[in-house]
């Protein structure tokens, strides 16, 4: 069992006419696909970036919470989803591009501004080496906030009790009997020229030993 009952216990959600509950990890797509799963169960469509695309910011917001919140959105607790007799479903993502997209968002997203626990540890433009020496040195990573949490912490069971897919290749390998969302490949895919960019050996170095049961677990390459 993981030793973080509470962090898996806040991102379950059941979906009963999909026969599914859905395990969310944080920065692996799942305000999309828990809109995505919703708009399925409540006959409602499919998730389509297409669409999605062409709103504004603040009709985005309004899509995701009514969809996230307002129409059928169940969310259990560890026990009930291990016992409930659904297909538990999770997608995993590469450390590193997970690691990228919370740095993206801390500083595109200025979250680092909307906390005044975040405006003391990280300020304007870290590096990436300096903001995970933060997340490492605080020890961020160990159940604080769920977007720096290991994915394997969102386990609650041994892996073989999930159907898990890889964000990289969700679309292509999709295991689960209802549709997949329409999403970009390029929404998961590993951006070399960002990589270049923001990973040094060091950075490489502070993600391998934040996250690197989730290399083990989930068969991730780890670099050196």
């Amino acid at each position: 069992m993981s030793m973080f009952p509470d962090l898996v216990s806040r991102g379950i959600s059941t979906y009963p006419k999909l026969n599914l509950n859905y395990w969310a990890i944080h920065k692996n797509a799942s305000s999309t696909l828990k809109v995505h799963f919703t708009m399925l169960e409540n006959n409602l469509g499919m998730f389509d970036v297409n669409v999605y695309d062409r709103l504004d910011p603040k009709a985005k917001l309004r899509m995701e919470n009514r969809y996230s919140d307002d129409v059928g959105m169940n969310y259990i607790n560890v026990f009930e989803a291990l016992s409930n007799g659904r297909v538990n479903f999770m997608v995993t993502r590469n450390p590193y591009t997970r690691a990228m997209s919370t740095y993206k968002m801390f500083y595109k997203d200025n979250w680092w501004k909307t906390k005044a626990i975040w405006r003391k540890w990280f300020g304007d433009n870290l590096t990436l080496v300096e903001f995970y020496n933060i997340v490492y040195l605080e020890e961020l990573w160990d159940n604080y906030d769920p977007v720096f949490s290991p994915q394997s912490h969102f386990l609650a069971t041994s892996k073989e009790n999930y159907k898990i897919v890889g964000l990289e290749d969700m679309i292509k390998n999709w295991p689960l009997d209802c549709s997949a969302p329409r999403i970009k490949v390029n929404y998961t895919s590993w951006n070399q020229k960002e990589m270049d960019e923001h990973f040094t050996k060091e950075a490489y170095n502070i993600i391998n030993g934040i996250y690197y049961e989730d290399f083990d677990i989930f068969n991730y390459e780890m670099i050196r």
